[in-house]
């Protein structure tokens, strides 16, 4: 049922209600410079702690000293027996 198109005036209500929280949700009161920069500041600590771990990974897999990461060994191309 659509906003406008009720059977009674309460039932129209409650359904204005309804759709105005449903769509229109706002935050209550605005967030603080500094709580946003602590989210900020916690959202790249993150991004970098990974960056770093993925970067020392691609390393040891290069390297050949790898031990955490298991993947699959190109095969060695086998050449044919001489009859």
């Amino acid at each position: 049922m659509v906003p406008g198109q009720c059977a009674s005036n309460q039932q129209c209500a409650i359904i204005k209600k309804l759709f105005l929280i449903v769509v229109m949700a706002q935050p209550k009161k605005k967030t603080s410079n500094a709580k946003r920069d602590q989210r900020k500041a916690t959202w790249k600590r993150k991004a970098r702690t990974q960056a770093e771990k993925a970067l020392s990974l691609g390393k040891s897999i290069l390297s050949g000293n790898n031990t955490s990461f298991v993947y699959p060994q190109p095969e060695e191309p086998t050449e044919p027996e001489a009859e």
